[in-house]
């Protein structure tokens, strides 16, 4: 989310923006312990944009960080794991 936003305007006094979603963002009581650290997928995401040579293209970005989210989904739960299923999906992909 933007920045800007916050504290500007008629979203100023939302429950959505004030307390309701950033109050609880990293609260170990508010999700499953195996699903408080993402880092993984950000070390993830940085490894396949550089070897795929994805450098400020938002869409390409954005494509490959869903298909981590998707991979995340179907089970996979460090670094490894998952970079070695996005290179396969990406290579099955690619060869269609």
């Amino acid at each position: 989310m933007n920045e800007d936003y916050l504290g500007t305007g008629p979203a100023e006094n939302s429950v959505l923006l004030r307390g309701a979603v950033f109050d609880n963002v990293g609260t170990r009581h508010s999700a499953p312990p195996h699903l408080l650290d993402f880092f993984f997928i950000k070390y993830a995401l940085k490894t396949l944009c550089r070897e795929n040579g994805i450098v400020r293209d938002r869409k390409a970005t954005v494509e490959v960080a869903a298909l981590l989210m998707a991979l995340v989904k179907e089970g996979a739960r460090c670094e490894e794991e998952l970079v070695d299923r996005a290179r396969q999906r990406l290579s099955e992909a690619s060869v269609h």
